[in-house]
């Protein structure tokens, strides 16, 4: 049980104070550690997503020049998501046992080496399989590890908005992917009219990859206290308030911590499934546009690949700058003492009522290119939101175990990740382009998932620290 050490009537004046405390010189201003190695896991986001999603850029030259079947390149692009669902409660484990910034950093750079290979290995397809599990395997640790950081590095008062700027940089790498590869793809085409140019693709963001970790290694570290340069005054703030119940940001909420990883209390937790169940269905909606949007701006609004890839920018871009946003909003309401349960609903339901209703509007709208454009990056973009929803609430109940609470949504909710590219590729069928009813079918499917997850969200989730996931 939870015991209050100090009043809510206290809240908004301790928690000003910390404020102050945290934008004060004497922490380092723009040169605070925790911003450093923010950025650092910003940028490490944003290649492990490049890397992820340029396969999907590439997808359609490579389908035309290996002959693979609609269900086949489904497969493809599902068969990452065969090692990323297996390694997410070992990466939060190791991640605890050796640091978050081995973990991550080694992850980060097996996957970039693999990426390089991959162009070689395209031309088996289950060798294909293999490799891209094996990226998925190398990849699922870094979310992980990170939330085991960030339970170190996250002042509660800042806890949205580094989270959420934190993993914003998966969307940035999914932005850049996206125009970067369809430039390269359009480079140069053969005979038949097939690119030549997209294995350069995976060359390039493998060795970005391999650039980001010299960094990490040199700048980054698993803790404040093992960081060799951070001030004393930054330190002394974030050991104070990292594990505090953001609602009463400045007098401390306690809750007994486990001796052991409170395993059970993930499964039988309702406010934990509340996590689960959102973080399947953002993952959802996520996957099936990042998969299929290359395919629906080529077949369906009659893109080419390398103006698809400039217009299949901007609703990553946008993700990103909302998730960001939303993060900072969130932070900023909790200084107006807004209730944080209140917030994190909110900002949840922001996120998924856009992106379901939007997608909606999407399947009328194949006749409109610009409307439909528009529509998609929305829906796309808007999704963001809810990053300062469901992303801290981590923190929020278990600030004791988030990296490991974490390794278990990711686990279930990655299996969309296996699920969406295949359930869309048996919707679209193998009429090339596929009629519009069944792409219709598709964006009904994920506002379905959307409109489940946040009625879930209202009626069990919690904003304060839980005992059974502590």
């Amino acid at each position: 049980m939870a015991t209050m050490v100090a009043s809510e009537a206290h809240r908004p004046h301790a928690q000003n104070a910390l404020l102050t405390a945290a934008g004060g010189v004497s922490t380092g201003g723009m040169l605070q550690k925790r911003r450093i190695f923010a950025l650092l896991a910003h940028l490490g986001f944003a290649n492990v997503y490049a890397m992820r999603m340029d396969l999907s850029e590439a997808a359609e030259p490579m389908q035309s020049h290996y002959h693979w079947s609609n269900d086949e390149q489904g497969y493809v692009l599902s068969s990452f998501f065969w090692g990323y669902v297996l390694s997410q409660i070992p990466g939060a484990m190791m991640a605890r046992r050796w640091g978050g910034k081995r973990v991550f950093g080694f992850g980060v750079l097996g996957t970039s080496v693999l990426t390089m290979a991959l162009p070689w290995c395209a031309q088996w397809l289950w060798l294909l399989y293999c490799v891209r599990a094996l990226m998925g395997l190398l990849e699922a640790v870094t979310y992980p590890a990170l939330l085991e950081m960030l339970t170190h590095w996250a002042p509660a008062p800042e806890r949205a908005t580094m989270v959420s700027f934190c993993c914003s940089g998966a969307y940035v790498g999914n932005a850049l992917a996206m125009p970067i590869t369809g430039a390269i793809i359009g480079i140069k085409k053969d005979v038949s009219g097939i690119s030549s140019t997209w294995p350069c693709a995976f060359y390039l963001f493998g060795v970005l990859g391999c650039l980001w970790f010299v960094l990490w290694e040199m700048c980054a570290s698993s803790t404040p206290g093992q960081h060799p340069t951070i001030s004393a005054e930054e330190r002394a703030y974030i050991d104070a308030t990292s594990r505090e119940d953001a609602d009463m940001a400045g007098a401390r909420v306690q809750v007994e911590k486990s001796a052991r990883v409170p395993w059970i209390g993930f499964v039988v937790s309702p406010a934990a499934w509340a996590i689960y169940v959102n973080h399947f269905a953002f993952n959802y909606g996520t996957y099936t546009m990042m998969t299929y949007m290359p395919k629906f701006l080529d077949e369906v609004l009659g893109m080419n690949m390398k103006n698809a890839g400039f217009v299949s920018f901007l609703p990553y871009l946008l993700m990103a700058v909302a998730g960001i946003a939303g993060g900072r909003a969130a932070d900023w309401f909790l200084t107006l003492s807004w209730p944080i349960r209140f917030v994190r609903i909110m900002m949840q339901l922001a996120g998924f009522t856009c992106a379901g209703g939007l997608l909606v509007c999407l399947g009328y709208l194949q006749d409109n290119r610009p409307l439909a454009v528009t529509v998609m990056t929305l829906s796309i973009g808007l999704s963001g939101l809810s990053c300062a929803g469901y992303l801290p609430n981590f923190q929020d109940i278990s600030p004791h175990y988030a990296g490991q609470l974490y390794g278990v949504s990711n686990t279930l909710s990655n299996i969309s990740g296996i699920i969406a590219p295949i359930v869309a590729g048996a919707l679209l069928g193998d009429v090339k382009p596929a009629p519009a009813e069944n792409w219709r079918n598709i964006f009904y499917l994920a506002a379905i998932v959307y409109v489940v997850a946040a009625v879930v969200w209202v009626t069990a989730m919690k904003a304060k620290p839980v005992q059974a996931v502590n």
